[in-house]
């Protein structure tokens, strides 16, 4: 089975708001919702990052709560299959803020239920739950300009899920610049190419980020892609 990797892993979009979140001053945490559709898969998460005894905007420990929806499709047979997935994450991770970006490792358990098509079998059918890991890294190159990655895996599925984004400060709180994807596990590939906006300011509390590209897995084919996600420090 092709399957498109359970991509809303570990500590997602830390590093890459971190420094968002700082200058929105978040105390606590932060609470994030989004959307990513492409012509083979969809993706939808509700999740919450918290710190714990200490500011958010500090070095610390970190919680987190995460659930999402996944709906894909792969080929088997010649046949394409749709499958929809819906998952549960737990984790703890520690974050080192440093003047010219962050550091954020974590490790949890994830569980996700995955349905198919009556008569489908797959080793992917049903239940599975395990260990995920992450690491999230970003890096000022200058004082407009910042690296951001983002590395997760899964170890039941060996499923991986990597992206890294070249940012550049422009209007306000505004940071745009071009993005690349890969993700998969042993049978499966995938990759992206887009260009991604964060730090869009809706209010004091409320952050907007949007992305969109070039979306290509192996054996299906390619199209575009487009997300968005509501960032809300508090």
């Amino acid at each position: 089975m092709r399957n498109i990797m359970k991509y809303g892993n570990l500590f997602v979009g830390i590093a890459l708001c971190m420094a968002d979140m700082q200058s929105a001053n978040a105390e606590s945490g932060i609470v994030l919702a989004g959307d990513d559709e492409s012509q083979h898969s969809s993706y939808k998460y509700l999740g919450g990052i918290v710190s714990i005894d200490h500011p958010f905007a500090e070095n610390g420990l970190l919680a987190k709560i995460w659930v999402d929806w996944l709906r894909y499709d792969y080929l088997a047979s010649n046949a394409k299959i749709h499958a929809n997935v819906a998952g549960l994450q737990l984790a703890a991770g520690y974050q080192w803020l440093r003047p010219e970006g962050s550091t954020v490792v974590s490790l949890g358990v994830g569980s996700y239920n995955t349905q198919l098509p009556a008569g489908v079998t797959s080793r992917q059918l049903g239940t599975l739950t395990g260990a995920v890991a992450g690491l999230d890294f970003t890096e000022s190159l200058t004082p407009k300009t910042r690296f951001e990655s983002i590395l997760n895996y899964t170890d039941k599925s060996r499923d991986y899920w990597g992206r890294a984004r070249f940012m550049t400060s422009t209007a306000g709180t505004w940071h745009l610049g071009p993005e690349i994807v890969a993700q998969g596990n042993p049978s499966y590939s995938a990759y992206r190419l887009g260009i991604a906006v964060t730090g869009i300011q809706l209010s004091e509390k409320a952050y907007l980020e949007g992305n969109t590209g070039y979306a290509k897995t192996a054996h299906i084919g390619g199209g575009a892609y487009a997300g968005i996600s509501l960032m809300v420090p508090f």
